[in-house]
């Protein structure tokens, strides 16, 4: 599409704060924003016991999870913006398994282990074993 306009994709998003005042939002296609409630469940205690755990506190004011239509990967993380294969960040909460809740939630702290230890880093910053894989493993629940 060089030399033209991206098409626009609609989205609807869902907000809620940490308690460290950071805005968490999800953000979908409009016709499953319904969907975004198990989603916003987890990533606000995970900042939390971040922000305890490591004394420091998330060096970014925002945490955006995007739900992507036929996204390749199952997430991947970007500063302040983790994207996500639709499966597994959005579910109906009244209907969801527990398969499905374990996925989105393990998910979702994976990739903030990787967002928030390793983008600010660089691996080059971590020892190997500290680096952000092994830490979100760790950090998996």
């Amino acid at each position: 599409m060089r030399g033209e306009e991206a098409p626009h994709v609609a989205a609807s998003s869902a907000a809620r704060a940490a308690e460290d005042g950071v805005p968490i939002r999800v953000c979908a296609p409009p016709e499953q924003a319904s969907l975004s409630a198990l989603a916003l469940e987890r990533p606000g205690a995970v900042r939390r016991d971040d922000n305890r755990y490591v004394a420091i506190r998330h060096p970014f004011g925002k945490l955006d999870l995007i739900a992507v239509p036929d996204f390749p990967a199952g997430a991947l993380e970007n500063t302040a913006a983790i994207f996500f294969r639709q499966s597994d960040l959005l579910a109906d909460a009244r209907t969801a398994s527990l398969s499905a809740r374990k996925n989105i939630a393990s998910t979702i702290v994976h990739e903030m282990a990787h967002e928030r230890f390793g983008d600010p880093l660089g691996k080059e910053a971590l020892p190997a074993a500290a680096r952000p894989p092994g830490i979100a493993a760790w950090l998996r629940v």
